[in-house]
C-alpha cells in the first residue's frame, strides 16, 4: 500500500538532520526547512514546490540541489555565504544565473539554456554530472 505525505511539518523540530532528500514529490509548504539548523545538504530531485526556497536562511548549507524540476528561475540563494560549495540545478530551464565573479560557489547547470555562462564557476553543457561533483556529494546522484 502506498502512502502519500502532504504535510512535512513533522520534520520541523529535527534539528540534527544534516541531509534531506526529496524525490518525485509535490510540496506546498516548505517553511519547515528553515528550522532545521544543522542542514548541510538539501536535495530536491524531480520535485514541484509552490514557493521559493530561500537557502540563505539555512546557515550551514553546503550543497543545494534542485535538479530535473522544470525550474525557469534561479533559486533564492545568498551567493556570498561561506559554507556553500555547490549549487546543482542541472536538467532545468534556467537561462540566467546571478553570479558574482568573486564567488567560489560552483554552480552546475547541465542542460540548462544558460546565456551568461562565461563565469568560470558555472558548469554547463552535457557532461556527466556524477564526475563533476566532488566525491562527497556523488551518493546523491540519481
Amino acid at each position: 500500500m502506498t502512502s502519500y505525505i502532504s504535510d512535512y511539518n513533522f520534520l520541523r523540530n529535527l534539528n540534527t538532520i544534516e541531509t534531506l532528500v526529496f524525490q518525485d514529490i509535490l510540496i506546498s509548504d516548505i517553511d519547515f526547512i528553515y528550522e532545521m539548523s544543522s542542514l548541510k545538504r538539501l536535495i530536491f530531485q524531480s520535485c514541484r514546490i509552490h514557493e521559493k526556497i530561500d537557502a540563505s536562511m539555512l546557515p550551514n548549507l553546503e550543497y543545494f540541489e534542485f535538479t530535473n524540476s522544470s525550474l525557469t528561475k534561479f533559486p533564492m540563494i545568498n551567493l556570498e555565504r561561506r559554507n556553500m560549495e555547490i549549487i546543482n540545478i542541472a536538467y532545468n530551464n534556467i537561462s540566467i544565473i546571478p553570479l558574482e565573479e568573486t564567488t567560489d560557489i560552483i554552480i552546475i547547470a547541465l542542460r540548462n539554456p544558460v546565456i551568461n555562462s562565461n563565469n568560470k564557476n558555472v558548469i554547463t553543457g552535457d557532461a556527466n554530472l556524477f564526475f563533476l561533483l566532488p566525491e562527497k556529494y556523488r551518493e546523491y546522484v540519481r
